[in-house]
């Protein structure tokens, strides 16, 4: 099966799976902080003592400000698919330049978190690589669009 798509349908699509993607890691991660943060400290923490109910409430916290990345993720699909705004770069650049941000925060966070001995993150570990591959998906995405303006 061949689908001939055109140059502003292959681009749409391509972004919408970035978009996607984007929405999918923010979404888990909103889940399992909010809603399964004790699991999450006993796989990626240090913490043996019990249940830690401070540290239960900053995942918590940590989970709900996903949210907001969740749903500029719809927000952009949605305009998308409505092609509303399909070749409005500017609105890609600054929402791709949030989630990079976003995830790049957290795979710095990551890894300086291997000096601490409290966390076991900063390594091979999903959280840490999954972070790491939107930063640089979301920045590279950017800089695609920055190049191919200038070569206009």
């Amino acid at each position: 099966m061949h689908y001939n798509l055109s140059y502003k349908q292959t681009q749409a699509l391509v972004r919408s799976v970035v978009y996607g993607g984007n929405c999918l890691w923010h979404a888990a991660a909103f889940y399992y902080f909010c809603f399964k943060s004790r699991g999450i400290l006993n796989k990626y923490t240090t913490l043996t003592k019990g249940d830690n109910l401070l540290a239960r409430d900053v995942m918590k916290f940590l989970g709900a400000f996903n949210l907001s990345m969740v749903i500029l993720c719809l927000l952009r699909i949605r305009s998308l698919v409505r092609r509303r705004d399909e070749n409005n770069d500017e609105s890609d650049k600054t929402a791709m330049t949030v989630l990079g941000t976003a995830n790049l925060s957290q795979f710095v966070m990551d890894m300086l978190s291997l000096s601490t001995l409290r966390w076991r993150l900063g390594g091979l570990d999903i959280i840490t690589v999954m972070d790491g591959i939107f930063s640089v998906v979301d920045f590279g995405y950017v800089y695609l669009l920055n190049k191919s303006k200038t070569s206009k």
